[in-house]
C-alpha cells in the first residue's frame, strides 16, 4: 500500500522543516496535505460523503496531524496549529470509526495547549 510511503514522506518532510526551521516550506506541505484530505474543494460534496476511512487509515491520518501539530508548536507557528486542529477534527467527523482514547487525550491536550498560548481560555 503506497499509503504508508505516503505517510513516511510527509514525517521526513516535517523533521527537514523542524530541523531547518523551514517555516514557509511548513505552511505549504500543511496546505497540500490538507487538500489532499479534503477533496470537496475540487470535486464538490458528494465526493466527500463517500470518503470513508478505515481505521488503520484513519490513524495513520491522526498520526501524521499531530506530528504536523507538534512541529507547528515547535516552530511556533500558532495559525497552523489551529488548522491542524480543524484538520484532526475534520478527520474524525467523516469516519464511522471513533479513535482511541489516548489519540483522543493527545487530542484534546494539544487542544488545551493551543487554546492556552492565544490566551483563549474556555470558561
Amino acid at each position: 500500500k503506497l499509503e504508508h510511503v505516503y505517510h513516511q514522506t510527509a514525517h521526513r518532510a516535517f523533521v527537514f522543516c523542524k530541523e531547518y526551521g523551514r517555516t514557509t516550506e511548513f505552511r505549504r506541505l500543511c496546505e497540500i496535505l490538507r487538500n489532499h484530505m479534503n477533496p470537496s474543494n475540487k470535486y464538490g460534496k458528494q465526493q466527500d460523503k463517500q470518503q470513508d476511512l478505515t481505521m488503520e487509515s484513519m490513524e495513520l491520518h491522526l498520526a501524521t496531524r499531530f506530528e504536523q501539530l507538534k512541529v507547528a508548536s515547535s516552530l511556533r507557528i500558532w495559525h497552523e496549529g489551529f488548522r491542524t486542529i480543524e484538520d484532526i477534527h475534520y478527520i474524525m467527523t467523516i469516519s464511522n470509526k471513533r479513535p482511541s482514547s489516548q489519540l483522543m487525550a493527545t487530542y484534546y491536550l494539544k487542544l488545551t495547549q493551543l487554546f492556552l498560548i492565544s490566551e483563549n481560555y474556555l470558561f
